[in-house]
């Protein structure tokens, strides 16, 4: 994913179901710094699509049970629409 006119990067993993979309950002970086971004790309498919898998099977109650926890870690930011 890339923004338009900027130099910024992300990898992301786009989760979509019938009710409800997640997008999943693994890293945000400049592009002159990709290469280093790069040598992850593995691990960023691999984490992206376990969480794509889960999110298929959870229901109603699980995920909002999933999103009232990621909204109480620190390692997660969680923006809703």
């Amino acid at each position: 994913m890339k923004h338009r006119g900027s130099k910024t990067r992300a990898f992301v993993t786009w989760c979509r179901g019938h009710f409800r979309e997640v997008l999943v950002v693994h890293a945000v970086y400049r592009k002159r710094n990709e290469d280093r971004f790069f040598d992850y790309l593995q691990e960023y498919n691999h984490e992206g699509k376990q969480f794509a898998d889960r999110f298929r099977e959870l229901s109603d109650e699980e995920f909002e049970a999933w999103r009232a926890s990621a909204k109480n870690r620190s390692d997660v930011l969680l923006v809703e629409s």
